[in-house]
């Protein structure tokens, strides 16, 4: 259906090659959030720091609101190489940015068979904690802050944007 393809990116499947089914594990960590670094998809200036704890108890308010309405069930970790999404307070480079998601999902394959033997995605949601410093706080439910987590959170899911040069679809 083009309605519904036009939202949706050619996303990670998260547990490929598990029997975790529909669980996506997120963390706080910010060490497994550190490979995707000042270079990678997301410019970001300086180190990654992890959400404060008013960010994280409302973070996990959204990750129980995405439950609700996906279905998806969705596990805090402290692990970070364990972690799928992972959440960090960031400077990043645009200063019109309030957040940003980046994702990737490397695997190897069996050359004989074509079988994929390994996959391991992650998401990596950054809200930025200098030009959006204020609004990106605390996160609470309701505000701007929390819109935009969300939003982001979409992104790590799969979803576009539904509008493309002021189009919407």
């Amino acid at each position: 259906l083009n309605h519904i393809d036009a939202l949706l990116e050619p996303v990670s499947n998260w547990n490929l090659l598990t029997a975790a089914g529909n669980t996506i594990r997120y963390t706080f960590s910010t060490s497994g959030a550190l490979a995707y670094g000042a270079t990678g998809p997301v410019r970001h200036n300086g180190e990654l720091s992890a959400l404060n704890a008013v960010q994280q108890t409302n973070a996990r308010t959204a990750f129980e609101y995405l439950s609700k309405i996906t279905g998806i069930n969705f596990v805090e970790t402290a692990d970070g190489a364990a972690g799928q999404i992972h959440l960090v307070n960031a400077d990043l480079a645009d200063a019109k940015v309030a957040g940003a998601c980046s994702w990737g999902a490397p695997y190897a394959y069996d050359g004989l068979t074509g079988e994929i033997t390994e996959y391991d995605a992650d998401a990596v949601i950054y809200m930025d904690n200098v030009e959006w410093g204020t609004a990106n706080a605390a996160l609470n439910p309701g505000s701007g802050g929390y819109q935009t987590l969300l939003h982001e959170l979409g992104h790590a899911l799969g979803l576009k944007h539904p509008f493309k040069g002021g189009i919407v679809l």
